[in-house]
C-alpha cells in the first residue's frame, strides 16, 4: 500500500494568507500616513526651539549679536547667514510680544545678545488641529513649549 504524503500548501491557503498580509500592510500604511503631517509639525516646533537655542549660544560664544529671522508669509525661519528652514504647508506662525503686539504678516526678528539676553516673544504655531506656544524667557534664556 502506498501512503499519500501531501507536503506544501494549497492554493486557497496561499491566497488567504496573502490577502491577510495585504490587509494588515494597507491598514498600517493608512494609519501612518494620517499621522505624518502632525508629526512634521511636532518636528518643526522642535527645530524652531533648537534654532533659537543655537542663536543664543552663537551670540554668547562669538560675542556678536545674532538674529533669528522668521518670514511669516513664506513660512521660513533661520539664523541670519545660516541655512533656511521651512514650516509644513498647513502650519501658521504668529508672534505676540508686549512691544509690537500680535504679528501675523511680514518678517519677525528676535535678537540674541552676547550677554545671553534676548527679546521676549510668544511664538504661536498652529496647524493640523494642534496649537503650540513657545515662550522665550528674555533673561534666563529658557524656552517653554506648551501644546
Amino acid at each position: 500500500m502506498r501512503l499519500k504524503c501531501n507536503s506544501g500548501f494549497t492554493l486557497l491557503e496561499l491566497i488567504i494568507t496573502l490577502f491577510l498580509i495585504t490587509l494588515i500592510v494597507g491598514l498600517s500604511t493608512v494609519t501612518f500616513l494620517s499621522r505624518q503631517p502632525s508629526e512634521m509639525l511636532n518636528s518643526s516646533v522642535r527645530q524652531i526651539v533648537s534654532t533659537l537655542k543655537y542663536a543664543r549660544t552663537l551670540a554668547q560664544s562669538t560675542g556678536e549679536i545674532k538674529v533669528a529671522v522668521f518670514d511669516i508669509d513664506n513660512k521660513t525661519f533661520m539664523i541670519e547667514g545660516k541655512k533656511q528652514n521651512r514650516l509644513p504647508e498647513g502650519a501658521n506662525i504668529t508672534f505676540n510680544d508686549p512691544l509690537h503686539g500680535i504679528t501675523k504678516k511680514g518678517v519677525y526678528r528676535i535678537e540674541f545678545y552676547p550677554s545671553g539676553l534676548t527679546g521676549y516673544a510668544n511664538i504661536i504655531i498652529e496647524g493640523y488641529n494642534k496649537t503650540f506656544h513657545i515662550n522665550i524667557d528674555p533673561v534666563v534664556g529658557a524656552y517653554v513649549v506648551k501644546q
